[in-house]
Order: structure tokens, then sequence, then C-alpha cells
């Protein structure tokens, strides 16, 4: 069995992620691929000791101080990106598999196609809803239908993922 990590911003970010990776990377029936747009030195060393392997797309993050870009020049990047990435997930990706996901930003990077694959959605934001670009009021996310397709979904803390299956009227808790 494969897990597929999807990484579209600095890994650093989510000390959770990099828990589950170190724990994951410690059961032998399990092989760890990790698909990033750009990584940072600290995930190849990362890969590295735990002997993970590391799919570099060679895509731009799209968030951080140093990334301004027009919204014209956002769009065919953000096209770009979704297009290496599941590039890259089809050619490694079998039915046996399992996605895993751990923010808003990676599920609009995704789209539409995540919901047919088998995928964990580790939150880490609490949030009822989601837009496309936050500054404008629509197009919408629809975060239901996300939480509702997912394998599982994996919740840090327990008032909030208490709120969460309310919010989503999840089957099980997270």
């Amino acid at each position: 069995m494969k897990i597929l990590f999807i990484e579209t911003e600095k890994f650093e970010k989510y000390p959770p992620s990099i828990s589950v990776i170190n724990a994951l990377s410690e059961i032998q029936d399990i092989e760890i691929h990790i698909i990033a747009l750009e990584p940072s030195n600290y995930l190849k060393d990362l890969c590295t000791i735990n002997n993970i392997c590391l799919h570099d797309i060679n895509g731009k993050q799209l968030s951080g101080p140093d990334k301004k870009f027009n919204i014209l020049k956002k769009i065919i990047l953000f096209i770009k990106n979704r297009k290496l990435l599941w590039n890259t997930i089809d050619n490694i990706y079998s039915e046996n598999d399992l996605l895993w996901v751990h923010s808003i930003i990676t599920i609009k990077q995704l789209g539409k196609k995540l919901i047919n694959k088998k995928y964990i959605f580790h939150v880490y934001e609490l949030l009822k809803e989601a837009r496309v670009n936050y500054h404008l009021p629509y197009p919408k996310i629809d975060l239901d239908r996300y939480y509702n397709k997912a394998y599982k979904v994996i919740e840090c803390e327990y008032n909030r993922a208490q709120i969460l299956k309310a919010w989503f009227d999840l089957k099980e808790t997270p």
C-alpha cells in the first residue's frame, strides 16, 4: 500500500504532518510518497532520513509573502500546478493507495477530481466555507462534499472535531 502526501505549501508549517510522516515511515508495509510543488531543504532531508520517495514536480507555490502575482498569472499558475500534480498522482496512484490531503489550499489545488479517489482529509483550519479566491465572495468550494467523500477526516482537537461533525453532518467524528 502506498500513501501519497500532497504538498502544496511549506511542509514545515504543519508539525502534525511531520509527526504523521515520521510515524508512518516506521511501518514496513507502507510505501510513502510525497508529491511537492516546491520542496524545501527541510522536506528533502526528512525524506532522505526516513527513506521516503519525494516527487518534486517543479511547480510554484501560490502562497507566501514573496509570491506576488497578478490575477492572470495566478490563474495560469494554478492550472499548471493542478496539471503537474495530477500527472504525478495518476502515474503513482492505484486503487489500494491513499491520498493524504492536509489543507484547504491543497483541496483547491486538486479540485473535484479528488472526490473520485480514496483520500484522508487532515484538517488544520476550522472553516465552514472556503472560496476559490479569498478576496471574492464567489465561487465557493463545496467543503461538505469533500468532507463527506473523504475516506477519513482527521482533526487534531476534540472540540473542533465535534464542530466539524455538526457543521457537515459527518457520519463519524473526525
